[in-house]
């Protein structure tokens, strides 16, 4: 519920990247070259996509991390301006924006493969400059292709009233640096939550 009545305010702190996608007959094995059939680039980053996915909802919403001075990094903010989200916030810094080389084969398996280049430049300088505004939002969203270590700088400086906090634990990774106590809600699929659980049965069990 938003505070004065209005649109709900979400703050996104996370990651942008551009999805370089490549469909191939059948994926490689190692050290072998295969012949693709097309390609294409998508933005993405869960970051940009939780916050072009609220602001699509009604949301207010205001995206907080970092791109390469590049052209990728150029359409990742036209990309997220275009869906009504406030990028002031998103700096450009000297290193190259984040990308995933992706292939995929006629059956929808893929390999994939991460550099996230700018997005792991979010660092305790960032944060201070933006936690007041992180924290005068009504919803908090996270993730982790930001350093974990900032994830968790985020957490533990927030204040006790603090907004409400939604952390997709994604990709998965050892939380045990967290103060998960400070998440409200946890939003893990199926392979995060045994991760987090331990527990090793079937999604449908």
């Amino acid at each position: 519920m938003a505070r004065d009545g209005g649109a709900v305010r979400v703050a996104v702190l996370g990651s942008l990247n551009m999805d370089l996608v490549t469909t191939v007959e059948r994926l490689p094995r190692p050290g072998e070259t295969v012949l693709g059939r097309n390609f294409a680039r998508y933005p993405g980053g869960k970051g940009l996509n939780q916050a072009v996915a609220a602001a699509r909802l009604g949301a207010e919403v205001t995206l907080f991390g970092r791109v390469g001075n590049d052209a990728f990094g150029e359409e990742l903010l036209a990309v997220a301006r275009e869906n009504g989200v406030d990028v002031s916030y998103v700096e450009k810094v000297p290193a190259q924006t984040g990308i995933s080389a992706i292939l995929v084969d006629p059956q929808g398996e893929n390999m994939i493969a991460y550099a996230p280049g700018a997005n792991y430049t979010v660092d305790e300088a960032y944060l201070g400059r933006v936690l007041p505004l992180l924290s005068g939002a009504d919803v908090l969203l996270l993730q982790l292709e930001i350093p974990l270590s900032a994830v968790a700088a985020t957490l533990s400086r927030l204040p006790q009233d603090r907004p409400l906090v939604v952390l997709n634990p994604s990709p998965a990774l050892d939380l045990n640096a967290l103060p998960l106590r400070r998440v409200d809600v946890l939003v893990p699929n199926s392979q995060e939550f045994q991760i987090l659980s331990g527990w090793s049965g079937k999604p449908e069990e």
